[in-house]
Order: structure tokens, then sequence, then C-alpha cells
């Protein structure tokens, strides 16, 4: 059983498809233009510090935008399924107001926040 209107449903899909498109599309983006710098500019030891530094905070993001797509993929496989909206934990429907803002979001927000203060899981904070 769904619990949105089918409308409203097609939307957030729509929703999900196109984040995730961006995602792919920066991500590649951001790769290509690593890559090309390095090609192209010369190091000293200076240089490589900062080429250190950026790829290891560009590690990171790519930690955080995977995460998001596998969330995306995972709120996408559930729209196909009909279970997307329920809540993983409770099983009640998620509020829209939170789907609004986090259409990929497993959990309605008082089990996100039980999950939370249970395991500490920095990285769901911040995308689910």
């Amino acid at each position: 059983m769904r619990p949105y209107d089918p409308r409203k449903t097609m939307l957030y899909r729509q929703q999900l498809q196109d984040r995730r498109r961006a995602l792919a599309r920066d991500y590649w983006k951001e790769r290509e233009a690593s890559l090309a710098y390095v090609q192209v500019n010369p190091e000293d030891e200076i240089d490589m510090a900062v080429r250190t530094h950026t790829r290891d905070c560009f590690v990171t993001f790519s930690e955080i935008e995977r995460n998001q797509l596998f969330l995306i993929d995972e709120a996408l496989r559930r729209l196909d399924e009909g279970t997307w909206g329920i809540c993983a934990a409770c099983g009640r429907g998620i509020p829209e107001q939170r789907l609004d803002a986090i259409p990929w979001a497993r959990t309605c927000y008082g089990c996100q926040v039980q999950r939370e203060a249970e395991d500490g899981d920095q990285v769901f904070k911040a995308v689910a």
C-alpha cells in the first residue's frame, strides 16, 4: 500500500532520479578536473601536499556521495516495490515534510533520532 498520492510519488521519483544524476555528474566532473590538473601542472613539495590534502577531502566527500547514491538507489527500489514512504523501523508512514526534505529517507524522524542515539551513526545524520 502506498501512503501517498501517485502524482506526488512521481514527483518524488523525479527528484530522486535528478539528485542521482547530479551526484554522478559532479563526481565524474571533479575526478576529471583532478586528473587534468595533475597532468598539466608539474609538482613541487608544496603542490604535492596541497594535492594530497585535496585528494583526502575528495575521498571523504566521495564516501558521503556514495552513501547518498546507495540510499537513493534503495529509495527508487522501494518506490518500485511499493514500500517507499514507509518507515523501515516502525512501519508507519514517513511524514511528507520529511520526504520533502530527504526523499531517500528510510525512517521517520522519531526512529532516525532513536537510531542515532543508539549507535552514533554520523554518516546517516548527514544524509538520511
